[in-house]
C-alpha cells in the first residue's frame, strides 16, 4: 500500500469507529430513558404494594431523575421503605443520604446505623469504606448508639424522624 492509501484507510476506519460509538451511545441513551419512562408506573405500583426491590428501584429513579423529576426527599422515602425490609443496597443509600449527600439532613448516628445494616445485608455499595471513615470521626459512645439503633431497625422498630 502506498502512504496515501494507508492514511485514507486509517481515516476511514476511524470514521467507522466514531459512527459505531455514536450509534451505541444513542441506543444506550434511548433505551435508558424509554425504560425509565415506560416502566416507572409498573415500578410504582409494585413499590406501593410493598415490594422491596421495586421500592429500591423507585428510590433510584428519584435519586437519579430517571423517568421522574429528581428528588432526594422522594428517593429517601422509597429507599427507607426498602431498607426497613432488609434491602442492603437501600440501606446503603439511606446511609449516604443521612451523611448529607443530596441535601438530606446530616445525622452521623443514623448514617452509621444504616451502614452497619447494609454491611450485614449484602450491600454492593461502599459501606465498608464509608463506615471505617465514619467510625474514625465519631466517638466510641456514638458508635455504640449507632449499633443500638441498627439493632432496633433490624428488629423492625421504626426510627424515622418526623
Amino acid at each position: 500500500m502506498t502512504t496515501n492509501m494507508i492514511k485514507t484507510h486509517n481515516i476511514s476506519s476511524c470514521n467507522k469507529m466514531k459512527t459505531r460509538i455514536t450509534i451505541l451511545l444513542i441506543t444506550f441513551i434511548a433505551c435508558h430513558f424509554s425504560y425509565a419512562a415506560g416502566d416507572i408506573n409498573q415500578t410504582r405500583r409494585e413499590a406501593e404494594q410493598g415490594n422491596a426491590q421495586a421500592q429500591y428501584d423507585l428510590g433510584e429513579a428519584y435519586f437519579k431523575g430517571l423517568g421522574v423529576t429528581r428528588s432526594n426527599i422522594e428517593a429517601m422515602k422509597w429507599y427507607r421503605k426498602a431498607a426497613e425490609q432488609g434491602h442492603g443496597n437501600a440501606q446503603y443509600r439511606v446511609g449516604q443520604l443521612y451523611g448529607g449527600y443530596g441535601g438530606i439532613i446530616t445525622d452521623e448516628i443514623e448514617q452509621a446505623a444504616w451502614f452497619y445494616l447494609s454491611r450485614s445485608n449484602g450491600s454492593t455499595g461502599d459501606a465498608y469504606i464509608y463506615q471505617d471513615k465514619l467510625d474514625v470521626r465519631i466517638r466510641l459512645r456514638s458508635q455504640k448508639r449507632a449499633r443500638e439503633l441498627a439493632a432496633k431497625i433490624a428488629a423492625g422498630e421504626s426510627t424515622e424522624k418526623r
